[in-house]
């Protein structure tokens, strides 16, 4: 009897379990009864995460486009250097007079002036004007640049310059 007891029992465990899985609704049911608020939610959070994701990518595109740029101006700066520092060594070919000389003479046949060639002026001359007239007229020259005084900079930078030829 206490066999026949252990199996009643048994199957009266197994009957309430089987009711309580009947009881449970199952996967089907469950997704029937989600309801149209907590779809709408789920659907908003993959479109927030989405539209971060996308914002992400695009800051880095934006990113990898600025440093191309800088890239290209680097580039274009080194190139500008070199440009320069030639210019430079051609500017400083240019100042000197041996080279001067030699590019006048080789390519278009200058020459030094013979004698015969020069003219010579006689200072006591009545056609030229004395001293005291040149330095009369000078005078006159300076009191007109001396109006401004821009003008009076400019004149000692030229006089500057005159002395360094």
């Amino acid at each position: 009897m206490v066999v026949a007891q252990r199996k009643h029992e048994y199957y009266a465990l197994e009957d309430a379990q089987n009711e309580q899985i009947k009881k449970q609704p199952s996967n089907a049911q469950k997704r029937q009864k989600m309801g149209a608020g907590h779809k709408l939610q789920i659907i908003f959070s993959v479109v927030i995460v989405a539209s971060l994701c996308v914002a992400i990518l695009l800051g880095y595109v934006s990113l990898t486009e600025t440093r191309y740029r800088v890239h290209a101006l680097e580039t274009e700066i080194k190139q500008l250097e070199g440009q320069i520092e030639n210019y430079r060594v051609q500017a400083e070919t240019f100042k000197k007079s041996t080279i001067v000389e030699e590019r006048a003479i080789a390519e278009l046949g200058m020459q030094y002036p013979s004698k015969s060639q020069m003219v010579f002026l006689n200072i006591e001359s009545p056609d030229i004007m004395g001293v005291e007239e040149t330095k009369e007229v000078m005078q006159e020259v300076a009191a007109e640049k001396d109006h401004s005084m821009i003008a009076g900079v400019k004149d000692t930078f030229h006089k500057i310059y005159s002395l360094l030829d």
